[in-house]
Protein backbone atom coordinates (compact mmCIF):
# COMPACT_ATOMS: atom_id res chain seq x y z
CA UNK A 1 0.00 0.00 0.00
CA UNK A 2 0.93 3.46 -1.07
CA UNK A 3 2.11 5.96 1.67
CA UNK A 4 0.00 8.33 0.52
CA UNK A 5 -3.12 5.92 0.78
CA UNK A 6 -2.26 4.83 4.08
CA UNK A 7 -2.06 9.00 5.23
CA UNK A 8 -5.38 9.87 3.35
CA UNK A 9 -6.95 6.40 4.83
CA UNK A 10 -5.85 7.27 8.69
CA UNK A 11 -5.32 10.62 9.21
CA UNK A 12 -7.80 13.48 8.74
CA UNK A 13 -7.88 16.90 7.25
CA UNK A 14 -5.17 19.36 8.22
CA UNK A 15 -2.79 16.46 10.00
CA UNK A 16 -3.33 14.85 6.75
CA UNK A 17 -1.94 17.88 4.27
CA UNK A 18 0.91 18.61 7.40
CA UNK A 19 2.42 15.27 7.28
CA UNK A 20 2.02 15.09 3.56
CA UNK A 21 4.10 18.30 3.00
CA UNK A 22 6.70 17.55 5.86
CA UNK A 23 7.13 13.56 4.37
CA UNK A 24 7.57 15.40 1.10
CA UNK A 25 10.09 18.27 2.03
CA UNK A 26 12.04 15.31 3.87
CA UNK A 27 12.15 12.80 1.29
CA UNK A 28 15.78 12.27 -0.50
CA UNK A 29 17.51 13.70 -1.59
CA UNK A 30 19.79 13.47 2.06
CA UNK A 31 21.49 16.46 1.55
CA UNK A 32 18.39 18.61 2.31
CA UNK A 33 19.51 17.70 6.10
CA UNK A 34 16.87 18.25 8.73
CA UNK A 35 13.50 21.03 7.69
CA UNK A 36 11.70 23.26 10.07
CA UNK A 37 9.94 21.60 13.13
CA UNK A 38 6.55 21.34 12.70
CA UNK A 39 4.54 22.78 16.08
CA UNK A 40 1.26 21.58 15.23
CA UNK A 41 2.27 18.07 13.58
CA UNK A 42 4.72 17.27 16.82
CA UNK A 43 1.40 18.61 18.94
CA UNK A 44 -1.11 15.85 17.11
CA UNK A 45 1.81 13.24 17.53
CA UNK A 46 2.44 13.92 20.93
CA UNK A 47 -1.38 14.18 21.97
CA UNK A 48 -1.92 11.14 20.13
CA UNK A 49 1.02 9.01 21.87
CA UNK A 50 -0.45 10.48 25.32
CA UNK A 51 -3.93 8.83 24.29
CA UNK A 52 -2.34 6.00 23.20
CA UNK A 53 -0.46 5.28 27.00
CA UNK A 54 -3.97 6.06 28.29
CA UNK A 55 -5.54 3.59 26.50
CA UNK A 56 -2.86 1.04 27.13
CA UNK A 57 -3.09 1.50 30.56
CA UNK A 58 -6.51 1.11 30.63
CA UNK A 59 -6.22 -2.83 29.46
CA UNK A 60 -6.10 -5.81 32.06
CA UNK A 61 -2.75 -6.93 32.74
CA UNK A 62 -1.69 -9.66 30.43
CA UNK A 63 -1.17 -13.31 31.26
CA UNK A 64 2.11 -14.63 31.82
CA UNK A 65 2.44 -17.01 28.93
CA UNK A 66 4.07 -20.36 29.35
CA UNK A 67 6.06 -21.49 26.87
CA UNK A 68 7.50 -25.23 27.71
CA UNK A 69 4.02 -26.96 26.48
CA UNK A 70 4.46 -25.16 22.86
CA UNK A 71 8.19 -26.04 23.48
CA UNK A 72 7.54 -29.85 23.76
CA UNK A 73 4.78 -29.77 21.24
CA UNK A 74 6.91 -28.28 18.67
CA UNK A 75 9.75 -31.04 19.84
CA UNK A 76 7.35 -33.59 19.07
CA UNK A 77 6.62 -32.71 15.48
CA UNK A 78 9.86 -32.37 14.66
CA UNK A 79 10.72 -36.07 16.27
CA UNK A 80 7.42 -37.08 13.89
CA UNK A 81 9.33 -35.49 10.76
CA UNK A 82 12.75 -36.61 11.06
Amino acid sequence: MLFETLVDRYLVGGVARMWMNCWKQRRPPPELGEGPRVGALNDYIDASLAELGRAIAGLPPAHKKEWADLDRLFLRMLERVA
